[in-house]
């Protein structure tokens, strides 16, 4: 066989792990992290105490791999451990030796045959025509061949627990059971390369006069894929906008943005709003760095009407997105969270009267800051960066996004919005607004909890919430901590209007 992963045991500097599985080389530097973080600082404050490391095999030899500085090739050393088998280490402070290390136990009800070894075959067959149980080693388990109650015994499995059956050849279906088989799955193939994949590399896969194993021939065609085993992390993938209460007659869209740089498959992401969850796709999708995804009931009309031509569009239907608030989550298919967003009809320009069809677009890639859409960009951006993304992380402590504000409802500048960058735990802030002559216009914010990135917003109305004539204005800020002073600004800012 081709497929690498029969490297497993034979040739591990060759092995290439199925989907979500885990190299040899990141499993060494698993352990070698937790032996200089764990065990080495441990045994430096407590020079005669004695530990004892109990995990699986494989992780066990990544650990004697390391101590003994073997390399890949020799990951397995004389082979893998068997239970309870104990190999004992000595550190000196600087380096590792082995003491002793048990060997291999004789078993009188079981013996142990090389695969390669002579008459192997006969012997392994002779075992199960006497009733015996026989455990061959695959590519990547062990599987169990015998009387099925034997197995049951031994491995403590419910009798309403099926087996898994191993068949060589799809069409081997049809031996254990009647039932018919959907083509597509029939069609379905892995590819497999003979050198492990670059990390962060598109390729591209060309197929010309191939055939299932249906026998139905697949189109010529040209496959986009990438190496997607990076982990998930928390805001790696982020909700960049929404649109959740769309003009009558079409759907909402979620946008995703993958804010890493490396690629992912969509089919491994679930969009949820706290109660019921969806998958975003079935099949596999490639998801790009810095791409954006636009999911939606409606996403071949949202792909017709989109300005830009970088967008991935994926027809899928979504769980409830109420009106007014609510509460957008991604997961991973672990049911892990990688970001949780909850949105509020009121992040919306307080210009804007007619909110339906008017999406709300994150302004910071790590953070929750949202505002609307801009009308020159249609009150929805999918698919393309956000219209309103203008704040940056590079910032300032103290800025503002705009000095100018135009208050005419079209969703650029409509407000000001004072950004509040790299304050310390704890800072609360005062924000008034003054004429050039120091006439108080609106107390905007007092005593307010800032957070270590966050923003503060005027309306451009004053006391009385009536929108303030044309002009400049001062707009003044105090920072306070443990009760005093640290802090002072002062901006000026010119209000436009029509």
């Amino acid at each position: 066989t081709d497929d690498p992963r029969k490297y497993f045991f034979e040739k591990p500097g060759l092995y290439v792990p199925p989907k979500g599985g885990e190299t040899f080389e990141s499993g060494c530097k698993r352990t070698q992290e937790f032996i200089h973080t764990v065990l080495e600082p441990y045994y430096k404050k407590n020079p005669d105490a004695r530990l004892m490391v109990v995990a699986h095999g494989a992780i066990l030899a990544a650990l004697m791999c390391v101590l003994e500085n073997r390399g890949i090739d020799n990951f397995w050393g004389q082979g893998l451990k068997g239970n309870c088998e104990e190999t004992i280490y000595n550190y000196d402070g600087k380096a590792w030796t082995l003491v002793s290390e048990d060997k291999p136990q004789e078993n009188p009800y079981m013996k142990i045959i090389a695969k390669e070894a002579t008459a192997s075959a006969e012997r392994t067959a002779n075992v199960l025509k006497k009733g015996g149980v026989v455990i061959i080693p695959t590519d990547t388990v062990y599987g169990f061949s015998g009387d099925g109650d034997k197995i049951r015994t031994i491995k403590g499995r419910s009798e309403t627990k099926p087996f898994i059956q191993l068949i060589a050849r799809p069409e081997d279906l049809a031996f254990y059971t009647e039932d018919t088989i959907p083509e597509n799955l029939l069609s379905k193939y892995h590819i497999f390369t003979k050198t492990p994949l670059s990390t962060n590399t598109e390729y591209n896969f060309i197929t010309e006069n191939f055939t299932d194993f249906a026998g139905n021939e697949i189109e010529d065609s040209r496959h986009v894929f990438a190496k997607t085993d990076s982990v998930l992390m928390p805001k790696s993938i982020i909700v960049s906008e929404i649109l959740f209460n769309p003009k009558s007659g079409f759907s909402d869209f979620v946008e995703i943005y993958n804010n890493s740089d490396s690629y992912f498959d969509l089919a491994d992401l679930f969009i949820s709003n706290g109660d019921s969850y969806v998958r975003i796709t079935e099949n596999y999708r490639l998801f790009p760095p810095k791409a954006y995804v636009v999911i939606s009931p409606d996403a071949e009309f949202y792909e017709a009407n989109c300005r830009c031509n970088d967008g991935i569009f994926i027809s899928a239907n979504l769980p409830t997105l109420p009106d007014k608030e609510g509460l957008v989550m991604l997961l991973n298919r672990w049911e892990e969270i990688i970001d949780s967003v909850y949105y509020d009809e009121k992040f919306h320009s307080s210009y804007i009267r007619d909110k339906e069809g008017v999406s709300l677009e994150r302004t910071f890639n790590a953070f929750h800051f949202w505002f609307s859409a801009a009308e020159s960009a249609g009150f929805s951006t999918p698919g393309c960066p956000n219209s309103q993304q203008k704040i940056n992380e590079t910032r300032q402590s103290l800025s503002l996004l705009s000095d100018v504000v135009t208050p005419n409802g079209d969703g650029e500048n409509d407000e000001m919005i004072l950004f509040c960058g790299e304050v310390e735990l704890g800072t609360m802030c005062s924000v008034r607004v003054l004429t050039t002559s120091g006439k108080l216009v609106r107390h905007i914010s007092s005593n307010q909890l800032l957070g270590s990135l966050d923003m503060v917003r005027w309306n451009v109305t004053d006391e009385n919430g009536k929108i303030v004539p044309a002009g400049i204005y001062i707009i003044q800020i105090e920072l306070f901590r443990n009760g005093k002073k640290v802090g002072k600004e002062k901006f000026s800012c010119s209000v436009l209007r029509e």
